[in-house]
């Protein structure tokens, strides 16, 4: 498990190596859920652009293994900082084929509006 998370990160690194002094991942949950027969793994990214220029797209990369088994992946904007959040924004969320991407990889990419 251990291995897939390091292929994720170096995944995303490599992805965004042209903007990669613009966009940060800050922080990384992951919630594993046995309550069930069913295991549940749920990730959250807290990606920031700390760039000058607004970024138009977050692209995060899984291992095909992992693609194929994944039942939800959604994307939202949440301003704000503690208890005093604001609205979450739902942002939309497709497959891309990003170029030079190995056949062993699938991307996906939240726009920002």
């Amino acid at each position: 498990m251990l291995r897939l998370d390091l292929l994720l990160i170096l995944s995303i690194l490599l992805l965004s190596t042209p903007v990669l002094s613009d966009v940060v991942l800050s922080k990384v949950d992951r919630l594993v859920d046995l309550t069930s027969h069913i295991v549940r793994i749920t990730s959250t990214l807290k990606v920031e652009n700390v760039g000058k220029g607004p970024a138009s797209e977050v692209i995060i990369v899984f291992p095909e293994r992992q693609a194929k088994n994944l039942a939800y992946v959604t994307a939202a904007t949440n301003a704000g900082k503690g208890k005093v959040k604001g609205p979450t924004t739902s942002l939309p969320v497709c497959i891309v084929n990003a170029e030079g991407l190995p056949p062993s990889l699938e991307a996906y990419s939240g726009v920002v509006a």
